[in-house]
């Protein structure tokens, strides 16, 4: 599953459905390199923190994640 939470080549607009065990307990996944920028966001972290993949991915950790 890629982060954005769809499948590689799925063609259709369909639901996506759970993958593994993270995706079906449903754990927000965040995944940083070693300068702190977010290379992993999952569909449940975009829940959670409010901004898509396309928005996360590539930024810093410090300012998606923790507010003033």
């Amino acid at each position: 599953m890629s982060a954005a939470g769809s499948l590689p080549g799925d063609g259709d607009d369909g639901p996506v459905r759970p993958s593994g065990l993270l995706d079906v307990l449903r754990v927000a996944s965040v995944v940083l390199d070693a300068q702190g920028r977010i290379t992993l966001w999952s569909p449940q972290a975009e829940e959670l923190f409010g901004y898509g993949a396309q928005e996360a991915l590539g930024q810093y950790a410090a300012r998606i994640m923790v507010h003033e």
